[in-house]
Parts: structure tokens; C-alpha cells; sequence
């Protein structure tokens, strides 16, 4: 039997067991080291609805060191929220017929004081499940 293994007899014969695993993750990657600073920085990635304009979604803005999230998990999350409709878009005006946000899915999207809103195209008064 290998070096660091053990060995368990049962009914059916002999079973072998993998070592003990390492209860601590190893560390991330160098890219998101901050995260392992105290306290973690308090960035924040808020999206409202744009007919009750109260908060659609908050989260933790930490795919970047200064506060930003991928678009794409942004714009999923709220798709999913808004009942599945990824025809929906982001933008920063709570106006619909103002600029949209063109993004791709794997550009990072700022926290910032400023708020996002979620608007789905031809149904302003989406219901949120």
C-alpha cells in the first residue's frame, strides 16, 4: 500500500481510503490577495428596479481590489431575479429610452456611489421573483 494511505477491511473486502485532505484552501491568486487583508473593503455593486426604484440586488463589488464586478454576473444576476429575462439591460439613467450600458461579459463593472438599474424591454413593471 502507498505511503500515506490507510486501509479500512469491510464485508466486500479491502477499501482504500485517500490521505486526509488539508482543511485550509490554498492561497488565491495573486490578483485577489487583497481579500485576505482585515477588514475587507465594504465595495458594493447596487441595482434598482426602474418603477419602484428600490433595490433590486447588492453585492459585494470584490473581482477587483478598487470595487468592480464582471458585467456578466451582474447583468445574470438580475436576469434571473426579473424572472429569467436575460433580454434585460444596465444602465445608470433610471429612463429607459436613455443610454444602456454596452458591456461585455467579462469587462468590470465600477461600485460607485452611482446606482445601476435594471430595465427589461417592453415591461417596465417586471414583477421580481
Amino acid at each position: 500500500m502507498a505511503a500515506g494511505t490507510h486501509s479500512m477491511v469491510g464485508p466486500m473486502g479491502q477499501a482504500v481510503l485517500r490521505p486526509p485532505s488539508d482543511i485550509f484552501p490554498p492561497p488565491p491568486p495573486p490578483e485577489y490577495a487583497f481579500l485576505l487583508r482585515s477588514p475587507l473593503p465594504d465595495h458594493k455593486v447596487h441595482v434598482h428596479h426602474p418603477r419602484i426604484n428600490d433595490n433590486l440586488i447588492s453585492m459585494s463589488a470584490w473581482d477587483h481590489e478598487d470595487g468592480a464586478l464582471y458585467f456578466g454576473l451582474v447583468h445574470n444576476a438580475c436576469a434571473i431575479i426579473a424572472g429569467n429575462r436575460h433580454d434585460g439591460y444596465l444602465s445608470r439613467p433610471r429612463d429607459a429610452s436613455l443610454p444602456r450600458l454596452r458591456m461585455n461579459h467579462l469587462d468590470l463593472l465600477a461600485a460607485s456611489s452611482a446606482i445601476y438599474f435594471y430595465h427589461v424591454p417592453g415591461d417596465a413593471n417586471y414583477d421580481i421573483v
